[in-house]
């Protein structure tokens, strides 16, 4: 405690100043305070060089004398404090300016446009996404979408959002329409004709179905029902388009397996299975519609077989008309045919001298038809026989170095070398010809034939290698 005249420090206890001898007089706790006031303050001043006083309102603690002095330490807190308060202001404006920009329609559709422009079609699409979710009912985004899509190359993406779009009911009729036919160019452009016909199967819109007519196959329709007839029936099977139809009588597909339809089919006994479908022209199919048929009738029918029976100075064909769903089997010796009969695929070469054959047809359920009978007699005008046929062969063979001497043997081959006459045939355009087989016998007597044929003129003798496998029956090159 100091003297209040001098300044002198004074003595505990002393009530008077041994400098000055003025008297010292005892003091509050509120001027106490305010004494201690008035020290702080003078030590804020000494030490932080505060040149400013205090109010007596300031805050006396050591934070409040930095803050309120000008020493450097001050200085930093108080810009650091300052920076501290930009940052928080800064992000709290960028973060309310990035949630206005997320609901705002207008800055996305500005954005997509300015990086169409730059040509960054990806922050493009993205954008107009974010529009697409604040305006669900406008089908303009999904549309230039489509577009920026196929300005990247990903005509799959632009796909599915023009299909999207196409089928949302929500958007008006124009934009679909719109829609509907940007995802055709592109399936038209791919060829996958289709792709368009599926997606008119649930197109409602009646413009485009008009517009896109030709791509859309109606089902083929039966002319009767399926069901159990007590008569032979004619099914006709019909469409609403231009589109041709193939079906199948045994339950195949008709896709792979299909007649097309010209006629209407005879049902005249038995079960049938039938499977059509219609195709247009771009190759697009419409479903496969299936009918089945029971012909529960009598069973009459016979074989129909040509030529007439008789006697023929010329080789021939015998040919059977079967009907379809039906089996011919056949036999040339006289006896009846049954199942395990030869079975009639291909017209049949008549034989040399009289024979007799027998043929009959049976249903899908094994019922026979009644069994025809023909006789024919074929005699040649020619000295030639099928016995000097195989003899002039195998001398022909020799002469032209395909033999040994023998007849028998061909080199580096292990066997003998036999000929066999088949049968007579008529070559369209060159005569009639006898045809001889070519077979291997083993040591042990066992023919093994080795696919060689060869044809020789009944009327002259001349030799011919013949070819089997040509479409358009056989081939004869001169040996």
């Amino acid at each position: 405690m100091t003297c209040p005249n001098c300044g002198k420090p004074l003595k505990e206890g002393e009530l008077y100043c041994e400098y000055c001898g003025c008297e010292i007089e005892i003091v509050s706790d509120i001027d106490m305070d305010l004494e201690m006031d008035k020290t702080i303050k003078n030590i804020a001043q000494k030490e932080f060089d505060y040149s400013d006083d205090f109010d007596d309102d300031d805050d006396p603690s050591i934070i409040g004398m930095i803050v309120k002095s000008g020493h450097k330490i001050g200085k930093l807190f108080y810009v650091l404090l300052g920076l501290l308060a930009l940052i928080v202001v800064f992000v709290a404006i960028h973060l309310g300016r990035k949630i206005s920009h997320e609901s705002s329609l207008e800055y996305q559709i500005e954005m997509a446009e300015k990086a169409y422009k730059n040509n960054d079609y990806s922050k493009a699409v993205s954008y107009l996404n974010k529009a697409m979710r604040l305006d669900a009912k406008n089908g303009d985004y999904a549309l230039t979408i489509a577009d920026y899509y196929m300005a990247l190359g990903s005509e799959t993406d632009a796909t599915l959002v023009l299909t999207e779009a196409a089928e949302n009911a929500e958007y008006d009729e124009v934009k679909r329409v719109k829609a509907y036919r940007k995802l055709f160019e592109i399936y038209k452009n791919e060829a996958n004709y289709s792709a368009i016909a599926e997606r008119l199967n649930s197109c409602n819109i009646p413009s485009v179905l008009s517009d896109f007519s030709q791509y859309i196959v109606d089902i083929p329709v039966f002319g009767k029902e399926s069901g159990t007839y007590n008569e032979s029936i004619f099914l006709s099977i019909t469409n609403n388009s231009e589109s041709k139809i193939l079906y199948t009588l045994d339950g195949s597909n008709p896709v792979d397996n299909g007649t097309e339809y010209t006629t209407p089919l005879l049902l005249e006994y038995g079960s049938y299975t039938i499977k059509a479908v219609c195709m247009n022209d771009y190759g697009i199919c419409s479903e496969t519609v299936t009918n089945t048929y029971l012909i529960d009738v009598a069973f009459s029918f016979s074989p129909n077989v040509e030529p007439e029976e008789g006697e023929y100075e010329h080789s021939f064909m015998i040919e059977v008309d079967v009907p379809v769903m039906y089996t011919c089997y056949y036999t040339l010796d006289g006896s009846d045919p049954t199942k395990e009969s030869f079975k009639y695929t291909d017209p049949i070469p008549a034989m040399l001298g009289t024979n007799t054959y027998k043929f009959v047809v049976f249903s899908n359920d094994g019922t026979a038809s009644e069994i025809v009978t023909k006789v024919y007699t074929v005699n040649l005008d020619t000295e030639i026989t099928p016995a000097d046929a195989v003899t002039m062969l195998n001398q022909g063979l020799i002469d032209r170095g395909y033999l040994d001497e023998s007849g028998c043997h061909r080199e580096g081959i292990d066997g003998t070398y036999i000929f066999m006459y088949s049968t007579i045939y008529p070559i369209e355009g060159m005569g009639d010809f006898y045809f001889v087989v070519e077979y291997i016998q083993d040591a042990f007597g066992n023919n093994t034939m080795t696919g060689t044929y060869y044809a020789i003129d009944c009327y002259n003798g001349m030799l011919y290698s013949v070819d089997v496998t040509g479409e358009e029956g056989y081939k004869l090159s001169p040996l």
